[in-house]
């Protein structure tokens, strides 16, 4: 799995790519974290749209705990709110069940578009874009 992070105008996007690799998503997820607070953005994009291979409810439960108490344990200017991007079967909402439970605004979508609209931003184009970095 290969990632890369771009900070927007308005929000992080971590775009995510290849095959699953959990340990890969833990290791990756403070940095995407620490970008946000560092660049006082609250809202989080998680691209993994692009993103294959099998994922255990194990492993579901593991990265929904993991996510809440790394975005829990940072200051944050406004509570931040993160969408994940992913195709179905990858993306059945059991992470975000997780982190909810656990105080985090984190929502689920199958589309892109629609994390944007729950943030409450439009789509923006390629100008929008600090040159990004890879994780």
């Amino acid at each position: 799995m290969e990632g890369k992070l771009e900070v927007r105008p308005d929000h992080v996007l971590a775009m995510l790519t290849g095959s699953l690799s959990v340990p890969m998503f833990l290791q990756a997820l403070p940095e995407i974290l620490d970008l946000a607070a560092n660049s006082g953005l609250h809202l989080i994009l998680l691209d993994w749209s692009g993103v294959e291979g099998p994922i255990t409810t194990g492993q579901r439960v593991e990265m929904g705990k993991f996510g809440a108490a790394q975005v829990l344990k940072r200051t944050w200017g406004k509570p931040p709110k993160i969408a994940v991007v992913a195709p179905f079967p990858l993306n059945n909402g059991l992470e975000e069940a997780v982190a909810t439970n656990l105080g985090v605004n984190a929502r689920a979508f199958l589309d892109k578009q629609q994390a944007l609209d729950w943030f409450g931003i439009a789509s923006r184009t390629d100008d929008d874009i600090v040159p990004g970095t890879q994780i």
